[in-house]
């Protein structure tokens, strides 16, 4: 897990580009805010350098509500496969951390998606390059836990398959 150091590096770097110094510890009460995801808190400093009338926390707070938005779940949502779509449910809903077992075949046949080794091998690939999904001491888990909690409370397969 990055810690302060992280935020301490990203700090310094800030300051040889622009030439200006960033509250290093307002830095990192943000990066925890933020989970300490690297993602979001590169994000919040590109806010940061293209919007130099905004303050670190005004930053903070528009990149926040973006990435909290029902919106931005459903966009994300629907960019992804029906495989990868199963796999976030089944860690999200903490069905299994084992994608080629019986009980995650039973999961997505009740979801109504086919999975193969190939599919799941692929999507697995896909949401670790694309940081949706980490491993944390043998255990699969999604990075962005409010998108985690939208999909626990959205249910979001039945919504989609219901007749």
């Amino acid at each position: 897990m990055m810690k302060k150091d992280f935020t301490d590096f990203l700090a310094k770097t800030y300051k040889q580009i622009t030439k200006k110094t960033i509250d290093a510890a307002s830095l990192y009460n943000i990066f925890c805010k933020l989970d300490r995801i690297t993602l979001y808190i590169r994000e919040v400093l590109n806010l940061y350098i293209l919007n130099p009338n905004l303050s670190l926390n005004e930053c903070y707070e528009i990149y926040f509500k973006q990435i909290n938005s029902s919106d931005n779940n459903k966009n994300k949502w629907q960019n992804f496969s029906d495989t990868e779509k199963v796999i976030l449910l089944a860690v999200a809903n903490n069905i299994t951390n084992r994608f080629y077992s019986n009980k995650f075949a039973e999961f997505s046949n009740i979801k109504q998606i086919q999975v193969s080794r190939g599919k799941i091998q692929r999507a697995l690939q896909k949401l670790t390059y694309n940081s949706i999904i980490t491993q944390n001491d043998g255990q699969t888990q999604i990075i962005d836990k409010d998108f985690e909690n939208w999909l626990i409370k959205e249910d979001i397969l039945n919504l989609e398959y219901k007749d």
